[in-house]
């Protein structure tokens, strides 16, 4: 079977490779295994092309799937279709609670990786750069307090003297609120 990944795709693949060369790619694929293909997906070949690509979660190595699946949703960038990550799915379509993040209900809760499916047509080959801001390696931060003592996760770090006592450390606002979201639930993609 012939097939090739969407250009928008290779495109985001080669922008974090480059940003985080030594990234772990355990977790990266493209066309669907036998499971997908069984399945309506975006990793099986719809005339040629896949439309979905899973980058691998390494924040050791900066990518951090919290981050990056957060500064894709602020990007709102129209060749999104959804993405999933540690439980959640986020799709850009009317009808399905567009751009909010809602409980992922289906067989891979997407903690290991993301998942990033494109609109298929001319989107799916634009190969514009993708808006990632923080695309820059960022030192580490070590440790870092999950909640506040009222239970609220903590905000991004520059945020943090506004809610953070001096012996906690911030959590990067990308985990502020993951898991919290209950508004409807999908199904597998």
């Amino acid at each position: 079977m012939n097939w090739r990944l969407a250009g928008s795709l290779e495109v985001l693949r080669d922008q974090i490779n480059r940003a985080f060369p030594n990234r772990s790619i355990a977790s990266d694929g493209a066309l669907g295994d036998s499971a997908h293909q069984n399945r309506e997906s975006d990793h099986n070949p719809s005339n040629g092309i896949v439309h979905a690509v899973d980058i691998t979660h390494d924040p050791a190595n900066g990518v951090d799937i919290n981050r990056l699946t957060d500064e894709l949703e602020r990007s709102r960038d129209p060749r999104i279709k959804y993405i999933i990550a540690n439980g959640l799915i986020l799709d850009s379509r009317e009808g399905n609670n567009p751009w909010q993040w809602v409980k992922y209900n289906g067989p891979n809760p997407h903690t290991k990786h993301f998942h990033i499916s494109v609109l298929a047509g001319p989107a799916a080959d634009d190969r514009r750069p993708w808006n990632l801001p923080r695309e820059v390696p960022r030192p580490a931060l070590g440790p870092v307090a999950r909640h506040r003592a009222d239970g609220q996760r903590c905000p991004h770090p520059q945020d943090a003297e506004s809610v953070a006592g001096p012996t906690q450390r911030p959590v990067p606002r990308s985990d502020r609120g993951r898991g919290r979201r209950s508004r409807g639930a999908r199904r597998s993609r």
